[in-house]
């Protein structure tokens, strides 16, 4: 499994920086970090999949960013130097995640050049992901959106695009994308003119150029999305 947040380590400060982690493992439905408490530990997703949520005052759930192994949680805390997280955690699925303190991660990485600029890179990723998602929002349908984000969720978790299981409900990912529950099912039934078959849980991608054609023509980044040239050379290669 590839980490971005080892990517040009020299081997020694790998073993350096993973002698500062602690393994932890996380039950379904356990809480990493609530929004508002001091930010003391950041967090590498192993296995498994992490909800990031918000609460409104009335009490509806927002969730932000649905995170899987390689991801990392607390880089904005760390980078903008907030004294509280942002955002609350909770495990989807049985979760497994290295966890380091906030001020020895801070001082590695004030030691090597090349983790910092590795931290600064995922903060950029999530920071590109909310600028493309906003675009999208105000330019694709709900069943674009849909199609685009079961792409991503299939090459990020190295699933068979011939067909595979979805890795959490569709209540959570209608929340992830900021839809109604109903507004999510009706695209999922839109999807089928489109080259995307649903059944139950099951999702496959029967036609490659009819999504092109429907989501990633409407896309600024589709020349140089590495999910959408993956997906597409898995696809072709079948």
């Amino acid at each position: 499994m590839f980490f971005p947040l080892f990517t040009d380590l020299s081997e020694l400060e790998k073993q350096q920086l993973l002698q500062v982690g602690v393994d932890r493992h996380y039950a379904k439905g356990e809480t990493l970090c609530r929004y508002g408490e001091d930010a003391k530990f950041f967090y590498l997703i192993i296995d498994g999949v992490i909800q990031l949520f918000r609460t409104t005052p009335d009490g509806h759930e927002l969730t932000i960013d649905l995170l899987v192994a390689g991801d990392t949680l607390g880089e904005s805390e760390m980078c903008q130097a907030q004294t509280c997280y942002q955002v609350s955690a909770v495990a989807v699925s049985a979760t497994q995640v290295m966890r380091f303190s906030m001020p020895e991660l801070k001082q590695f990485a004030k030691r090597s050049s090349l983790l910092a600029l590795n931290l600064l890179a995922a903060l950029s990723k999530r920071t590109q992901a909310i600028s493309i998602e906003a675009e999208h929002k105000s330019t694709m349908s709900a069943s674009q959106q849909a199609i685009c984000f079961l792409q991503r969720l299939c090459i990020l978790q190295d699933l068979d695009p011939r067909g595979f299981k979805l890795p959490f409900s569709k209540t959570l990912i209608a929340s992830r994308l900021g839809m109604e529950l109903e507004t999510f099912s009706r695209a999922l039934i839109k999807m089928r003119d489109h080259g995307v078959v649903i059944k139950g849980s099951h999702v496959a991608f029967e036609d490659i150029g009819a999504m092109d054609h429907y989501v990633c023509d409407n896309c600024s980044i589709a020349a140089s999305c590495p999910e959408h040239q993956l997906l597409k050379t898995r696809l072709n290669s079948i």
